[in-house]
């Protein structure tokens, strides 16, 4: 963990693949940790390797990577969220639909149709109806 930081960016990229491929959720408080302080390329890396971990301490970090200014960034964290089928997901999926960069709203579509199984692209509108009627059921669903 001290080496890390003060490794190249392409070192840093490979320890977090590997750590990635390990498969330990052991790694995930060290990733999350790692995130901020990191240039575009380790933060993609890092996002990525949350997702494939499927920890949910990894949401607010991957949340947080959504807002991220490299577009990069921002996709692989859509892409990451696609592990994690919660209100917040969903609600921040659809939301970046209206991204500026296409590369992000695309991200965006494709995490939604990994997560629901649904093919409705970046549309935004379709999913928004889709998540009401979801919505609606998951309430009626509560008050049976």
């Amino acid at each position: 963990t001290e080496v890390f930081p003060n490794a190249e960016p392409e070192i840093r990229v490979h320890i977090v693949y590997a750590l990635s491929q390990i498969n330990d959720i052991i790694a995930v408080p060290f990733l999350m940790d790692q995130f901020a302080g990191q240039i575009p390329v380790v933060r993609a890396a890092i996002a990525l390797a949350l997702g494939k971990l499927r920890d949910a301490r990894a949401l607010p970090t991957l949340i947080n990577g959504v807002k991220d200014y490299d577009e990069i960034v921002r996709a692989n964290a859509l892409y990451a969220l696609s592990s994690f089928y919660t209100p917040n997901v969903v609600d921040t999926l659809i939301n970046s639909l209206d991204d500026p960069v296409q590369r992000v709203r695309e991200a965006a579509g494709e995490a939604l149709t990994q997560l629901t199984g649904l093919k409705l692209g970046p549309n935004k509108q379709a999913w928004l109806s889709w998540w009401q009627q979801q919505k609606q059921a998951m309430t009626k669903d509560s008050k049976s």
